[in-house]
């Protein structure tokens, strides 16, 4: 779940997408209790938008239940049990085909992976929304939504590129 999780189902409950995808499950090692204070209180974003209750094991956003597993590889978790269409991955502890192929083989249909995959290799697609979306075919399974710099720099470069052309790009995060 972490920090990408969270923020990931905040901006699902905040878009009109919530009407067509709907989270079901979350692993998350940590304890629910801690699972449920940091869904209400961002440190960046403030206080979560709804209402963010527990009920037995599972979390409650806004009455809705989110069943809440603790397993600490992706193997134990009974996925399709779940009734999972699509599991969003945001440890960032599976980069490579084999780690990635761990939750294909306990059950998941299609990963999207909230971090770059080691290599191209690794992953059926790499996708930047907004620059190569319209290239997924439907049929991959393992999917990365690059890294949070490629998400941030790449529109800007092509915008860049297309208008006044570029030659040369040093970028440096930190």
């Amino acid at each position: 779940y972490g920090r990408i999780g969270r923020c990931f189902l905040r901006a699902l409950h905040e878009s009109p997408c919530r009407d067509r995808l709907q989270v079901v499950a979350i692993n998350e090692p940590a304890a629910l209790e801690s699972i449920v204070y940091l869904t209400r209180f961002d440190s960046t974003h403030g206080r979560f938008p709804g209402a963010v209750e527990v009920q037995g094991q599972n979390l409650l956003i806004d009455g809705e239940a989110i069943s809440v597993s603790h397993e600490t590889t992706p193997d134990t978790v009974d996925w399709q049990g779940l009734g999972i269409d699509l599991v969003v991955e945001c440890s960032g502890r599976y980069s490579d085909r084999a780690g990635l192929s761990r939750f294909l083989a306990a059950g998941v249909p299609r990963l999207l992976l909230s971090h770059p995959a080691n290599s191209a290799a690794d992953v059926d697609a790499t996708i930047v929304y907004g620059i190569n979306h319209e290239a997924l075919a439907g049929s991959e399974k393992l999917v990365s939504n690059a890294s949070c710099t490629t998400n941030a720099v790449v529109p800007v470069l092509d915008l860049l590129a297309r208008e006044i052309g570029i030659e040369h790009v040093l970028l440096t995060t930190l």
